[in-house]
């Protein structure tokens, strides 16, 4: 992935389909490459997380937009003050959380043409907006968790990985859902390079944990993602929260500590979801969960600050 980085920093636009079942590392490999990406100030990453509650796929990018780093939105921000009208009057139409971007700029509305025009003018006015963001320093984007296959995202894509750019596309996807796309005649899977992600191996997966924490710290965590149901990636990613918040502490001569005896690990699959929301950086993701009808994990993760 960082060869792909590489590349498309080279003005060799990059796709990446990234294929595995849930707890394979998706999501954890995307958000590595964005973290580096984001060392460099001058560097984009909007991450869009699919299904949130926007169908549309540029619904995604919107909110993907208003939710840049800082150090992005005064770039998005003074593109957004110099695009021609009717490019702007477009992006207005579908991406309208854009308008706060430029407060002072008047709207105009252009009439509504047929459907195939109309989607033709949608993708080359978002896409052009994207160019633009690259040609600052490079962009990064991630569709995490893509559900459905959609042609005019083909199109966007295809857009976005032609000719020379410094753009990085990496789609994660489970297996159902990334033969669907490429089952869309015109979503033109060629351009994404797929990587295939073996699920962990759950006894490994223990054997890895018990030998760098030891036993006395394993087996609980272990015990009790076992009872919830949680995959061995969770049990990793918890390890790694954990390890974050200094709660779990390396004492030489004693090995691995819990930083208090007493520290509640999650009994529910509600109180799961709650700790791995406080440490996410995507708000979406709790977003989306919660529009499910998760009242549980809502209630958890407003019992620990995370909502």
């Amino acid at each position: 992935m960082q060869e792909l980085w590489r590349a498309a920093l080279a003005g060799r636009p990059q796709g990446l389909l990234s294929v595995g079942p849930p707890g394979a590392g998706k999501t954890r490999l995307a958000e590595e490459l964005a973290r580096q990406a984001l060392l460099r100030a001058q560097h984009t990453v909007l991450w869009c997380a699919a299904g949130e509650g926007q169908p549309e796929w540029w619904g995604m990018i919107g909110r993907a937009l208003t939710r840049a780093a800082a150090e992005a939105r005064p770039v998005v921000a003074r593109i957004c003050a110099e695009l021609d009208p009717l490019g702007w009057a477009v992006l207005c139409r579908y991406l309208p959380d854009l308008r706060q971007l430029a407060p002072g700029r008047p709207e105009v509305t252009p009439p509504l043409l047929a459907p195939a025009g109309e989607s033709a003018r949608r993708v080359e006015a978002i896409c052009r907006l994207l160019d633009q963001i690259a040609a600052h320093g490079g962009l990064l984007l991630v569709i995490d968790g893509l559900d459905r296959a959609d042609a005019e995202l083909g199109a966007a894509l295809a857009w976005l990985l032609e000719g020379r750019r410094r753009v990085a596309v990496v789609v994660t996807a489970q297996p159902g859902e990334a033969e669907a796309l490429a089952a869309a005649g015109d979503a033109r899977p060629a351009m994404l390079r797929r990587m295939e992600l073996d699920p962990l191996d759950a006894e490994q997966t223990a054997a890895l944990l018990t030998a760098a924490l030891g036993p006395a710290i394993a087996a609980p965590l272990l015990g009790r993602l076992a009872q919830i149901g949680g995959t061995p990636g969770v049990a990793l990613s918890l390890l790694r929260d954990l390890l974050h918040d200094e709660a779990l502490r390396y004492e030489p001569g004693v090995g691995w500590q819990l930083g208090s005896a007493d520290l509640p690990l999650p009994a529910t699959s509600a109180e799961l979801l709650a700790a791995r929301l406080a440490h996410t950086h995507q708000l979406a993701v709790a977003e989306a969960w919660c529009r499910l009808g998760l009242a549980d994990a809502l209630d958890a993760a407003e019992a620990c600050g995370a909502a």
